[in-house]
């Protein structure tokens, strides 16, 4: 044992030795700190180039800003940290340079990337965040918090609530923080049976579902708390999501909790969905079946249920039905109640462009976007209405005769219920005063 303690003290002092050089003033650094009641986390400098010009982004990635969701917690309302981030041994800072793994889900195809989630981990509710380095002091540990203030765009990814994760390069958000001056955040939330499982003909609990629209209002609140620490200013907020992110903003505004988000968000950004849009029929069919693959009881609504798909990993849980489609449910009194009564509205107050030009677009390999009736049949179905924009805002408040019209056939005979809400691609509503 005693030969062992010179060898102790050796390494001790190489430690000491490499921690002074590695914060040696004037000394290059490639990373950047962030601190506050959270914790300390420690991101990275990145390098933008556009049109022969310089950028450089401050990025965090893989923040948590809830407790990992599995054991007792899966299907659960998702739960605050309760203690500090912390890291390391010698600064207690958490290392966020790099991005972390999705929650689970199956793999699926991204225009024509297949993309796979084999690193797909239930420790995934986290969040990654951009913030432009323009105004910066010249040391570059210093707080981004002492780079100015900036908008925040809060970005939530969509892919019918099956698929999404912040560290696909899709949603990599340095170079809008970079060219437009924002603060970027994209947190994960939990998708697929670990996101919106539920059970019981009252979707009571022990199975409410909707856990994955908590993770969303977790993640947005974490933001609005801490993102002054990251150069954001927490009264320019703006919600933007894209398919089922669009879609679950508008959950969010027909929710109980509507007025956190009108209070909180200077404007609502809805692209390629709406809260009438149609993921699933909310029936238990294929919650049974799950219970059924792992010989849980089929009863949802039991404990005995609920413990047994909890002991089955998490990722085969996500993976175990090729075709299912777990959504948000509706009808049901649930843990994060959406009321499913025609007339509910979120407060639009204004639509930026013509449905005619952005409803169900569609891009060509050449680079342009073009509407082709072939592909596009919204597109013509659009071109051919009258007052198009009382249009867009009557189907907005759901009245009964204008969601019967758009629920018609085409004249080929095509159901148009699916392109249903292509009226609101692209469309953007601010709240009042803004």
């Amino acid at each position: 044992m005693l030969v062992c303690v010179p060898l102790i003290v050796v390494i001790l002092l190489a430690l000491v030795l490499v921690t002074m050089t590695a914060l040696e003033p004037g000394s290059p650094q490639k990373f950047s700190e962030a601190q506050g009641l959270f914790g300390i986390v420690r991101g990275t400098r990145m390098a933008v180039s556009d049109q022969g010009r310089e950028y450089t982004v401050l990025a965090f990635m893989g923040i948590p800003f809830a407790k990992a969701p599995s054991g007792s917690l899966r299907f659960k309302k998702s739960k605050p940290l309760d203690k500090q981030l912390k890291g390391g041994v010698l600064r207690q800072a958490l290392d966020c340079r790099f991005k972390r793994p999705p929650c689970p889900q199956r793999d699926f195809y991204l225009g024509r990337q297949n993309v796979k989630t084999d690193n797909a981990s239930e420790d995934c509710l986290h969040l990654n965040i951009w913030t432009p380095s323009f105004n910066c002091p010249d040391d570059s540990t210093d707080s981004p918090e002492r780079c100015g203030t900036h908008t925040v765009l809060f970005f939530l990814y969509g892919a019918a609530f099956q698929n999404g994760g912040n560290s696909f390069e899709l949603y990599d958000g340095r170079y809008l923080s970079a060219l437009g001056d924002l603060v970027v955040v994209v947190p994960n939330y939990r998708v697929g049976a670990l996101g919106f499982l539920s059970g019981g003909p009252s979707g009571s609990e022990p199975l409410p579902g909707n856990a994955g629209l908590h993770d969303q209002r977790l993640a947005f609140a974490w933001t609005l708390h801490y993102i002054p620490h990251f150069g954001g200013n927490a009264s320019r907020i703006v919600l933007a999501g894209h398919d089922a992110g669009a879609s679950s903003i508008g959950y969010h505004l027909l929710s109980g909790d509507a007025d956190f988000w009108t209070r909180h968000v200077t404007r609502f950004i809805l692209q390629s969905g709406g809260p009438y849009h149609r993921y699933g029929s909310n029936n238990l069919t294929e919650e049974t079946e799950l219970a059924n693959r792992f010989r849980c009881p089929t009863d949802l609504s039991s404990e005995e249920a609920l413990e047994c798909l909890q002991r089955v990993r998490g990722d085969r849980v996500a993976r175990a039905l090729a075709d299912a489609s777990f959504v948000p449910v509706f009808r049901r009194p649930t843990a994060y109640r959406i009321p499913a009564k025609r007339g509910g509205t979120p407060k639009i107050v204004q639509v930026y462009a013509s449905p005619s030009k952005l409803a169900d677009v569609c891009f060509r390999a050449a680079g342009r976007f073009s509407p082709t009736q072939e592909v596009c049949p919204m597109m013509e179905f659009i071109e051919r209405l009258k007052g198009w924009q009382n249009l867009v805002y009557a189907y907005q408040l759901a009245i009964p005769a204008v969601v019967l019209e758009l629920e018609k056939r085409d004249r080929r005979g095509r159901p148009l219920r699916g392109h249903g809400t292509g009226v609101w691609h692209a469309t953007q509503a601010r709240r009042a005063g803004q």
